[in-house]
């Protein structure tokens, strides 16, 4: 089964526009996103990861966006056509990584809208997101383009600062119209974080790069007879010591990781509801899960439903998931 390949949505710009929405779920999430973002592939890991705010506002050449997520998502992340986006982590409660990039609070995360990017939080993150056209950076496109998956340091927190500053005049009771401005401010900015920092470059550890290639490898097919024993001799590391790892990049246990994900993918099949022949159990044990009464506990935890609820009520419109992102050979007979 191959796996899908997002196309970036084109860059929709309407200077003064702006969003301050809630959401509680993915297909909100992804709505008050305004369409300049395309999310897939998303992975509940915590209760409650899909409810959070979003506020968005649009300049003329750059999109703001200011996030509060609550934290235990993994999803692929593509932004708007001919951008470049500087995402800064500004309040990171566990661990969070963007691709191979282990972030701390306060780094600024460069990339671009060329493919998806893995973005997985362990528990609750603030961000501060502005994403801006190319043709806007004028004589710093070519450093900002190599500096694309790579990090700087929100110093005394200067970016999100005048994010959020911005996001507000422009938002008040009698906003603020001076676009040119705003946008002056923010690359006057960018300009004197790239002349006083080098460009950080992706750096884990050798564990840490078992515990990401594992990471990838159960992304992109995840099996339901899969075990962390058979993965650790895989990459020829001890269990222990790809728990450690494991859990030092992602917050996570492989094992709990592994639960999370088929967890997922039973929510899955159980909304589709494809055939009459669907079964709590039969979906269940297709994704490796035999004991029902704590398959049902931890659904229900994760969830908040139990699977039963899931299977009767089907949400055949939920676009968190499609079949490219389920990649398993094996079909329930």
């Amino acid at each position: 089964m191959k796996k899908l390949e997002l196309k970036a949505p084109p860059f929709d710009l309407q200077a003064g526009n702006f969003v301050d929405r809630e959401y509680k779920n993915y297909n909100e999430m992804s709505e008050s996103a305004t369409g300049n973002w395309e999310f897939r592939c998303t992975y509940e890991l915590c209760p409650k990861a899909l409810k959070g705010k979003h506020q968005v506002l649009s300049l003329e050449n750059m999109l703001i966006s200011l996030a509060k997520r609550p934290g235990g998502m993994m999803h692929d992340v593509l932004s708007a056509k001919g951008s470049i986006t500087f995402a800064v982590q500004e309040y990171l409660e566990g661990t969070s990584t963007f691709d191979r990039m282990k972030l701390r609070e306060g780094d600024i995360i460069i990339f671009d809208d060329s493919h998806p990017y893995n973005y997985m939080t362990n528990k609750r993150v603030n961000l501060s997101v502005v994403t801006i056209r190319r043709e806007a950076f004028g004589d710093m496109l070519p450093f900002f383009e190599a500096a694309c998956l790579h990090k700087f340091v929100d110093t005394d927190g200067k970016l999100g600062k005048l994010l959020y500053k911005i996001w507000e005049d422009f938002t008040a009771a009698t906003p603020s119209t001076d676009f040119h401005k705003a946008e002056k401010e923010i690359l006057s900015l960018l300009r004197s974080i790239s002349q006083e920092q080098k460009p950080q470059a992706p750096q884990l550890l050798k564990g840490e790069e078992i515990a990401y290639a594992i990471r990838k490898q159960l992304y992109e097919h995840m099996d339901g007879n899969l075990k962390v024993s058979d993965l650790a001799a895989q990459y020829n590391i001890s269990e222990k010591g790809l728990q450690n790892s494991f859990n030092s990049l992602f917050g996570f246990t492989p094992k709990f990781f592994m639960r999370q994900l088929k967890l997922n993918l039973v929510r899955h099949d159980l909304s589709q509801n494809i055939s009459e022949k669907t079964t709590v159990m039969r979906v269940a044990n297709k994704w490796g899960f035999l004991h029902m009464g704590r398959f049902s506990k931890f659904y229900t935890e994760l969830f908040e439903e139990n699977p039963s609820e899931t299977l009767q009520r089907s949400f055949d419109d939920d676009k968190a998931f499609t079949g490219e992102c389920v990649m398993r050979q094996e079909e329930i007979h």
